[in-house]
C-alpha cells in the first residue's frame, strides 16, 4: 500500500509519518486490494484535523477527524 502524506502548516517528520502508516496498516485487513491512500494533515490555530481519501473496491471512501 502506497501512503501519500501532506501537511498543511505543519512540518511531516519521520515520526509522524511513521505513526500515520501504522495506524493505516489496520485498513488492509478490511481493505485487502488498497493500493494508495492519501492523508493531509492541518492545523489551523487550535485545531488539529486529519483528512484521508482512499479508493477502494471500486468506492471512493473519505474521512474528517
Amino acid at each position: 500500500m502506497q501512503i501519500q502524506v501532506t501537511g498543511h502548516h505543519v512540518e511531516i517528520t519521520s515520526s509522524l509519518r511513521s505513526f500515520v502508516s501504522a495506524k493505516l496498516a489496520k485498513l488492509e485487513d478490511y481493505f485487502p486490494a488498497l493500493r494508495k491512500v492519501a492523508v493531509v494533515l492541518t492545523v489551523e490555530k487550535y485545531r488539529h484535523t486529519a483528512e484521508i481519501h482512499f479508493r477502494a473496491d471500486g468506492v471512493q471512501l473519505s474521512a474528517k477527524k
